[in-house]
């Protein structure tokens, strides 16, 4: 009989832990989100997108030309730790274009877009015309 009372409160401890993992979930997703608004006051009052990504993508990845990354077109705000979790920050402006290779969860993107650009989820990448 006391195994079947300890069952419940096996349950009940095991949802407690899950609780505060969750928490840190959407407050991750809140820093990512702190850290492009930063990106957006740092960018030329004309950019088109301000971006932070956690994972590999065309604007920090060596040799991928997805990205233009001169100068005018690209400026990297810097690399910020959520959490735990590196992401890389930048705004972009004019014609230009990015790619993540990654997840594109709301805990590992956020961005400040502008009317040029478009953002596509299913291929996680923006163009900006």
């Amino acid at each position: 009989m006391q195994i079947f009372k300890a069952i419940p409160l096996c349950v009940l401890l095991g949802a407690a832990h899950a609780v505060p993992a969750l928490q840190k979930r959407g407050s991750r997703a809140e820093c990512l989100r702190y850290y492009a608004s930063l990106t957006a006051e740092k960018a030329p009052i004309d950019y088109s997108v301000a971006l932070c990504y956690h994972g590999d993508n065309s604007a920090v990845r060596a040799g991928d030309s997805t990205t233009d990354k001169r100068d005018g077109h690209y400026g990297y705000s810097g690399y910020y730790k959520c959490h735990g979790v590196g992401l890389d920050c930048f705004w972009m402006k004019g014609l230009n274009a990015w790619s993540g290779y990654g997840d594109a969860g709301s805990d590992n993107i956020a961005m400040y877009i502008g009317s040029n650009c478009v953002y596509h989820r299913d291929t996680i990448s923006v163009t900006c015309t």
